[in-house]
């Protein structure tokens, strides 16, 4: 917290440096499994709002016929190691939760 109040307040987001771990993203990710699900409150709307309000409040503003500007190398891996392994760290991404996965009816 108090690295982000430097950088937003005093420094105006030019920082001269990037903080760093020695361990890539993928290498820390462990499989879901290991873990148990959050479960979280609901809304009281008062400090805590559901998604829609709270993406209205942030200001947001995108084209809706925006091109995607994730590009996938195996558009496998989401589906088969993705989701069964992980549960899906892609829908995560976003707070706004555009990755999502669509289960098929057919």
């Amino acid at each position: 917290m108090a690295n982000a109040a430097l950088e937003a307040f005093v420094l105006k987001v030019r920082a001269p440096w990037t903080l760093r771990h020695s361990t890539p993203d993928h290498a820390a990710t462990e499989a879901a499994s290991a873990h148990s699900p959050i479960a979280y409150a609901a809304p009281d709307d008062e400090i805590t709002f559901d998604l829609p309000t709270s993406l209205y409040r942030s200001g947001t503003n995108h084209d809706h016929d925006q091109v995607a500007h994730l590009k996938l190398r195996d558009a496998a891996v989401p589906t088969e190691v993705n989701l069964p392994e992980f549960d899906g760290p892609e829908q995560r991404y976003c707070p706004a939760g555009v990755y999502e996965y669509v289960l098929s009816t057919a």
